[in-house]
């Protein structure tokens, strides 16, 4: 009898270990569970995490996105990080503390190599800035010369470029010889269009009438370097919805030019009424075509010799055009 009772008792005294072991047990996983909720308060991991993706994300749609544009990303928490851009890389990094206690988190993006990419090194700001234009993104704190493009009326455009016939007038009345490049890229790219040069008066009202978009390019010398286009306004009710595709087409084109680096200084569109303009821009708009004049302001157009230039002059009007047909 006296055996059994031992025995009892040393069967409750290891159930009592057992139980103080699970209580120990448990408060050493709930400490456990505070400082890891503690330290990750403490750590950044997660917040670069967040921005290193996000912007990674935020340049996919940046290099796969058309024409020209200027956005500003903003996060509050930015400001305590540094931000690189590095071969197809974000980079994120503490700014304000030990160097021995940071941490780098990198996240890869696909970058377009058809554009060159001018990035600065973002520090203590809340901001990033994007700009695109002429195959160039620069990223910055704060760029200096912010595009002010102008606001393109939303329209229905269900016609195809291949299917369209353009016709193409340039005129600076010889002040430059390499104007004609201008008019050599938009034939070139443009398959089915046509062009006025060296056509008489008769001929140029033919081919308007057999035409469905007219594109007329003059280069003018001026105290300012800027565009402008003109474009019938349509006396008639009928005619709001070409009135509209006109306005589209010649916002878009001017949008384009004004995003040339340091070229233009701004750009706007006018309407007006045929009839008080000279005849050679009357043939051009009076009539119930998608027909606008581009002309492009330039100080000392004499002096305008560098083909890089009226190659992006050239450029900038077919990207337009194809804006404006959806590719």
């Amino acid at each position: 009898m006296k055996k059994i009772l031992i025995k009892k008792r040393g069967t409750g005294d290891i159930e009592s270990y057992f139980v103080l072991l699970k209580i120990i047990i448990a408060i050493g996983v709930v400490f456990s569970m505070y400082a890891y909720i503690s330290s990750i308060q403490r750590d950044t991991f997660f917040d670069k995490l967040y921005l290193s993706r996000d912007i990674a994300f935020l340049m996919d749609s940046v290099y796969s996105s058309q024409g020209r544009f200027y956005i500003e990303y903003k996060r509050d928490m930015l400001k305590n990080y540094d931000v690189e851009f590095l071969k197809q890389r974000v980079k994120i990094i503490e700014n304000n503390t030990d160097s021995k206690k940071k941490s780098l988190i990198i996240y890869q993006f696909a970058e377009d190599l058809n554009y060159k990419t001018r990035a600065n090194k973002i520090s203590n700001s809340n901001k990033i800035t994007f700009q695109k234009s002429n195959n160039i993104l620069e990223i910055s704190k704060e760029l200096k010369n912010k595009i002010k493009l102008i606001s393109c009326p939303e329209t229905e455009i269900n016609d195809n470029i291949q299917n369209t016939k353009i016709l193409i007038d340039v005129n600076d009345d010889g002040k430059n010889k390499l104007i004609p490049t201008i008019e050599h890229i938009l034939q070139s790219k443009i398959k089915n269009s046509k062009t006025t040069k060296g056509k008489a008066r008769l001929e140029i009202e033919k081919l308007i009438e057999e035409s469905n978009v007219i594109i007329s390019v003059r280069l003018n010398e001026k105290e300012n370097n800027e565009v402008k286009a003109y474009i019938s306004s349509s006396p008639s009710p009928e005619d709001k919805d070409i009135l509209k595709k006109r306005n589209r087409l010649a916002c878009l084109i001017i949008n384009e030019l004004i995003s040339i680096d340091s070229l233009f200084e701004g750009g706007n569109i006018i309407e007006t009424n045929p009839k008080y303009l000279k005849e050679e821009d009357k043939t051009i708009l009076d009539n119930n075509k998608i027909s606008i004049i581009v002309s492009i302001e330039i100080q000392n157009i004499k002096n305008l010799k560098d083909i890089a230039t009226i190659r992006q002059i050239g450029e900038s009007i077919y990207k337009g055009i194809t804006t404006y047909y959806g590719k």
